[in-house]
């Protein structure tokens, strides 16, 4: 009687996962937007995959509490306020939408391009969410916000075979545009992409082996002092981060970071680079390694610290750092002037264009962060630039170091020129922003 029992209870729980479906929660903001897309739903329900549960955004809080037992697997939220573009966000690390659902809605809205471009920013948290569907991400449930006026019908088709019932959702990816085509990697894809780099580092490094070794046995006693100079270009970060609180406040409007995002980092930049300059002229012929190939290896050794750093944060992201660690390497390798001075230029070319993409009118957050933020963006900054500062240190003792006397001629020169530059643009965006 028991073994009946207890396979009539396995048969009745291996139907309900047979017949079983994923449900999905749409949210809207008022009862008009809900009705036309559970008539849309209505008509074609025979081909959904999906039980579909309509909530009203104001009911959402009570709607949790309900379903708390048995969560949906994603929601969407469908805002109707007309904006002056399509907006398609949500891209919160791990809390991703699934991509089944997310690339043939994009491919139908036709901006894809868009969503790819602020992807990044969204999945490293420098988009806040709105407060008003933080109630569903609270419950850990992936939501992929819509704010436009969309034809319902697009919406509902994507929920529409060929996607499979109880599938194993893709929610770790990545968007990415290339040369304006837009490309999905998951996080399979960026695996064996990343897995094969790290084979890679390895081969690298125990390449390197005897050199790395040779080098950090003679320069032993100045490795105490690499902590002083990241400290020194914070506080050269921080210092440039006090010139533009000064600049703006040179501007009666309050705006003229705002409107001129990119001009400013420049400034930033600019400032940062010139108070280095200066103390680089200073300390130069002290106590400080004279060897070229140590700060190669020291820059090539900090990138792989960085990659590795964001493997663990978001192992897709960490393709960034693919070309900055290759041109290093390469830059090590290489033993003329030219092709060092070359890589040298483009080794933060990447980096360059990643942040200043960004750097528009409207994204008043990433603005703020790397801009006006004078600790945790200024510890970024320092902390990205690192590699850069150490090869650029790399080359300019590889360009002295068979001189006995170093001329500052060239310096001097150099530092001025940047000084005049940031005046030159301080003022002219000053004056443009009256």
């Amino acid at each position: 009687m028991l073994k009946k029992i207890l396979t009539l209870t396995l048969l009745v729980f291996m139907s309900f996962n047979i017949y079983s479906r994923d449900k999905i929660v749409l949210l809207t903001k008022n009862v008009e937007v809900e009705n036309i897309y559970k008539e849309i739903t209505s008509i074609n329900i025979s081909y959904i995959n999906f039980d579909i549960d309509f909530v009203e955004i104001d009911n959402l809080s009570p709607y949790l509490i309900d379903n708390w037992v048995e969560p949906p697997v994603f929601a969407i939220y469908i805002d109707e306020n007309v904006t002056a573009q399509k907006i398609v966000s949500g891209f919160k690390r791990g809390q991703l939408p699934p991509l089944q659902i997310v690339k043939p809605l994009l491919q139908n809205l036709f901006i894809e391009n868009r969503v790819a471009k602020y992807f990044l920013l969204e999945v490293i948290g420098l988009i806040d969410n709105k407060i008003e569907i933080a109630p569903i991400e609270d419950a850990k449930i992936p939501v992929l916000r819509l704010n436009m006026s969309i034809d319902p019908q697009i919406v509902i088709e994507t929920l529409i075979s060929p996607i499979p019932v109880n599938i194993e959702y893709i929610t770790n990816y990545i968007v990415l545009n290339i040369f304006g085509e837009t490309f999905y990697f998951t996080d399979g894809d960026t695996l064996i992409i990343n897995g094969i780099f790290i084979f890679i580092i390895i081969l690298v490094i125990n390449i390197f082996r005897k050199r790395v070794s040779f080098h950090f046995k003679h320069n032993r006693r100045y490795i105490p002092s690499i902590p002083y100079k990241i400290l020194a270009l914070f506080l050269f970060n921080f210092i440039a981060t006090l010139v533009i609180g000064f600049i703006e406040s040179q501007d009666i409007s309050g705006d003229l970071i705002y409107n001129f995002p990119r001009a400013i980092l420049i400034i930033k930049i600019l400032t940062a680079w010139f108070i280095y300059s200066i103390c680089f002229q200073v300390i130069k012929d002290s106590a400080l390694s004279k060897s070229p190939y140590f700060y190669a290896i020291l820059s090539l050794y900090s990138e792989i610290f960085l990659y590795f750093l964001t493997l663990i944060y978001y192992q897709p992201l960490a393709i960034y750092h693919i070309w900055p660690i290759t041109i290093i390497v390469i830059y090590i390798l290489s033993s003329k002037k030219g092709t060092k001075r070359i890589l040298l230029y483009f080794s933060p070319l990447l980096l360059i264009v990643l942040i200043s993409k960004y750097f528009i009118t409207g994204n008043l957050t990433l603005i703020d962060f790397f801009i006006k933020n004078r600790y945790i963006g200024n510890l970024i900054l320092t902390f990205l630039s690192i590699p850069y500062i150490f090869l650029q240190e790399s080359f300019f003792r590889f360009i002295y170091r068979k001189q006995n006397k170093i001329s500052y001629v060239v310096e001097i020169v150099q530092s001025l020129l940047i000084l005049t530059l940031i005046i030159t643009i301080s003022a002219i965006i000053i004056e443009l922003n009256k």
